[in-house]
């Protein structure tokens, strides 16, 4: 199973996926991650984030660790 948030188009990648696994079945929980960037929330953080001194690199971490975190409490059904 695969779940997790993609920047790749949903169709591109559910075809590569089943393509590769065949002849086994495929169960495709994927999303673009267009659906967390969108997300009111994480763009709130985003506006925050961008409002702190902190260096490029930090604010690159902190941004990439964030979107893992939306990313799994979507999966988990949280967000």
């Amino acid at each position: 199973m695969v779940s997790w948030f993609l920047t790749a188009s949903d169709i591109a990648f559910h075809e590569e996926l089943t393509a590769a696994a065949s002849p086994a079945t495929v169960t495709n929980d994927t999303r673009s991650v267009e659906y967390i960037l969108s997300h009111p929330l994480f763009r709130s953080f985003e506006e925050e984030l961008e409002e702190t001194d902190w260096d490029d690199e930090t604010t690159a971490k902190v941004g990439e660790r964030t979107l893992e975190v939306f990313s799994e409490l979507t999966v988990q059904g949280d967000i």
